[in-house]
């Protein structure tokens, strides 16, 4: 008398099950690398509006950086407190105590913003006559290579425009 087979047998299921498990593991690295790779890409997004911020401060206040008052160069110790806090409430401030306020302010974002923060600014005068502005900001990108299984390497983003 013939077997009739009715459903699966345990050795199918079992076959099925691990082919289904190894195409989750896939999957979930899948996603762990693109979440790696996102937190890159948000550190780099955040070096360059961090440098257009400074920037944009800097136009607002030409006189102090072709003074010079913008020049900086930070290693990761940030600036002390300025003696006038220039706040948007209307506090009277000279050129230069404007540029030092812009300055300790813009450390302080690039200090809780990204990882190991260096940076520099300068401004200098051109052949023309006209002022050239470079800033340049650097950060720590280990964790993300790491993740990555990349080599571990600081990134930079330098911006240079005219005044």
């Amino acid at each position: 008398m013939p077997r009739t087979h009715a459903g699966f047998s345990l050795i199918e299921v079992l076959v099925a099950l691990l082919i289904v498990s190894f195409g989750m593991i896939g999957v979930a690295t899948a996603l762990l690398v693109v979440h790696r790779s996102t937190a890159s890409s948000y550190l780099q997004q955040q070096s360059v509006q961090l440098a257009a911020n400074i920037v944009t401060q800097i136009r607002t206040n030409p006189s102090a950086a072709m003074a010079g008052d913008y020049d900086l160069t930070y290693t990761g110790t940030p600036p002390s407190t300025p003696a006038q806090l220039c706040d948007p409430s209307g506090a009277a401030c000279t050129a230069d105590q404007e540029a030092a306020y812009d300055l300790w302010q813009w450390v302080n974002d690039l200090s809780t913003s990204l990882p190991a923060a260096q940076a520099s600014v300068a401004v200098a005068q051109t052949g023309s006559g006209g002022y050239e502005v470079t800033v340049t900001v650097s950060y720590d990108n280990t964790p993300a290579a790491n993740t990555l299984k990349a080599t571990a390497v600081r990134r930079a983003v330098q911006l240079e425009t005219l005044l």
